[in-house]
């Protein structure tokens, strides 16, 4: 069967027809809508060498139907929704009309969730719920005080205020822009706004008061190393962004003297179990309010190329699902 897909081949992104044949295992899905993440971005413009084949479909989530199926724990007509697992990495991903996939790595679309509100959350959403899913496994709870979440007007950030919201923690946040989010971010869900050069003014010591029950980081760096020391006694600080960096340098004594947690959250290879967990609580009692409304723009898969480009230049900011 043969369908139109935005293809990266050689360096060079275009448009072209391709064969999609189901093999033992696989379904075929008919895409519904996709969404372009920043890492998708970089991909289709050559930015960064985010594809690990070539030539590739690019596109890291997907949520259709599956119209023809040679596996036994999908059926036709069934909706499904795929994010990370090597999708659009390693494998023809979301930019596409049609899509051949591995048994292995679709979830079952949860009954409370279109096709559009899946993707509404995409990889994004989803690492969220991840991080949100780790620290309460791991003993997070409301009486060790408040949620602070770094990059919270990025998606990842913003969903993570949303959930914690809903499950009665207060929750603040830091941004280096107060002024220019603070209405934004309240109505997310954020008791409380802090000026990044504001939270911390000075270098800080091994151990300061406790100001934190809990982290969500999305930029990592010194920002980590400069919040650690203010976690109160077991709480948890979820690291899974990098804006300020990949390296930073810490003392020992949040771990040792008050039983601080690092914990990570990678959606991209997540045990399965655990993936289809996260999706049935977003879903169901994570489902944030107005989900659709967070969505900035809708495009085509035509639009896909431009629109990556000005993301990749600031000039686009926010969700964008793509409608196929």
């Amino acid at each position: 069967m043969k369908a139109k897909a935005l293809l990266f081949d050689e360096g060079k992104i275009g448009f072209k027809d391709l064969d999609f044949g189901v093999s033992e295992g696989e379904v075929l899905i008919s895409v519904e809508y996709s969404g372009v993440n920043y890492k998708d971005a970089l991909g289709v413009t050559n930015t960064a060498p985010i594809f690990k084949t070539n030539p590739i479909v690019p596109g890291i989530d997907l949520a259709g139907e599956v119209i023809e199926t040679k596996s036994k724990k999908f059926n036709k007509g069934q909706k499904v929704l795929v994010n990370g697992m090597g999708l659009g990495e390693n494998i023809n991903g979301g930019f596409s009309k049609l899509a051949v996939v591995s048994e292995s790595i679709v979830v079952p679309l949860p009954t409370n969730l279109s096709t559009k509100e899946a993707m509404a959350y995409g990889t994004a959403g989803f690492t969220a719920g991840l991080a949100v899913y780790r620290m309460i496994q791991n003993g997070q709870d409301p009486n060790k005080g408040p949620i602070l979440v770094s990059g919270a007007t990025g998606g990842v950030g913003g969903f993570a205020v949303q959930i914690f919201k809903l499950l009665d923690y207060d929750v603040e946040v830091v941004t280096h822009r107060k002024k220019d989010f603070e209405t934004d971010l309240k109505a997310l869900g954020a008791k409380k706004i802090h000026q990044y050069e504001e939270l911390f003014k000075e270098k800080s010591r091994p151990l300061e008061k406790a100001r934190f029950g809990g982290v969500i980081d999305n930029l990592g760096g010194e920002f980590l190393e400069e919040v650690l020391p203010l976690v109160n006694l077991w709480g948890n600080v979820a690291s899974i962004g990098l804006a300020k960096g990949t390296r930073f340098k810490t003392s020992v004594m949040p771990f040792i003297l008050r039983g601080v947690s690092l914990l990570g959250a990678s959606s991209n290879n997540c045990d399965m179990s655990v993936r289809k967990e996260v999706w049935e609580l977003l879903a169901g009692d994570w489902k944030v309010e107005h989900l659709l409304s967070l969505v900035k723009e809708e495009i085509g898969l035509e639009e896909i190329p431009v629109y990556s480009k000005g993301l990749i230049e600031h000039e686009k900011s926010g969700r964008a699902l793509v409608k196929i």
